[in-house]
């Protein structure tokens, strides 16, 4: 888990919320310390992109939702988006990539 703020959750007027950044929604114990914490609601904003990741954004909301019994808002970016250049992993190397199925 990244970070060293701890898994805060802020009393609102609309419920008890968290914020789980992006990438941190892969790590169930992410999601598992905001519900020990008193969450109601965690937000997920996210930059998901691509065949590998995309298709696990939902799901691992559901996920969460279920084993976790709050509700989760999952956020991604909307709109049309241009690159100019292919996606790497950070380091140069291509980005992740389904292998094909047999």
């Amino acid at each position: 888990m990244e970070g060293n703020t701890g898994h805060p959750v802020f009393e609102t007027v609309f419920g008890k919320i968290a914020v789980n950044i992006c990438y941190g929604r892969h790590h169930p114990m992410n999601w598992q310390a905001f519900g020990m914490n008193g969450a109601e609601i965690v937000f997920n904003p996210s930059a998901t992109v691509g065949s590998l990741s995309e298709p696990m954004w939902a799901i691992e909301a559901r996920n969460a939702a279920i084993a976790n019994s709050y509700y989760v808002a999952g956020i991604n970016r909307v709109g049309t988006e241009q690159f100019p250049n292919a996606f790497t992993s950070g380091d140069g190397k291509p980005a992740h990539t389904v292998r094909p199925s047999i």
